[in-house]
């Protein structure tokens, strides 16, 4: 057994206090990933979508689909996921004041490779609290092909920075 002490664990500061956004301000957001079919299975499954769609080949082709298409919440999920150190990494409780915009442009397949973008619309402070801001944001997701697949809007409630007295 080790009885040396361990150094505390570090936690990097990422993510953006409230002040931090501006209107107008751009977010590429960094790596992007690739859809596997297995994922895409597992999500059909454990969600219990019962769309043919999204697990019959021949389903699929009948309706213009090469193959077996992902379903769109999932494509929906990884975009989101890619925001998340940017965006709302400090977001303050329940931090999602909303969606009030949702839009599935074209179908995500298996192999491809999904990447996001966000532009901040709109920022205020929240009523309820002094500590911390509501950041409206328009989410853009794409392809390998720089084609727009998804978008959506979403309104975050972000921790303000604490001043050091």
């Amino acid at each position: 057994m080790n009885d040396t002490p361990q150094a505390p664990l570090e936690i990097p500061d990422r993510g953006h206090w409230f002040e931090d956004f501006a209107v107008g301000q751009c977010y590429e957001h960094h790596w992007g990933r690739t859809v596997n079919e297995a994922e895409s299975v597992a999500f059909t499954t454990v969600t219990l979508n019962t769309n043919p769609l999204y697990f019959n080949a021949e389903y699929a082709r009948a309706h213009g689909h090469g193959a077996i298409p992902v379903d769109p919440l999932l494509a929906w999920n990884i975009v989101f996921g890619l925001t998340v150190e940017d965006l709302s990494f400090k977001v303050a409780g329940a931090g999602n004041r909303g969606y009030p915009v949702i839009r599935f442009l074209l179908p995500v397949y298996p192999g491809d490779t999904l990447t996001a973008s966000s532009e901040v619309l709109a920022t205020a402070p929240w009523k309820d609290s002094e500590d911390c801001g509501v950041v409206h944001v328009r989410t853009t997701g794409r392809n390998q092909r720089g084609e727009t697949v998804l978008e959506y809007e979403r309104r975050i409630l972000v921790r303000r920075r604490k001043e050091i007295a």
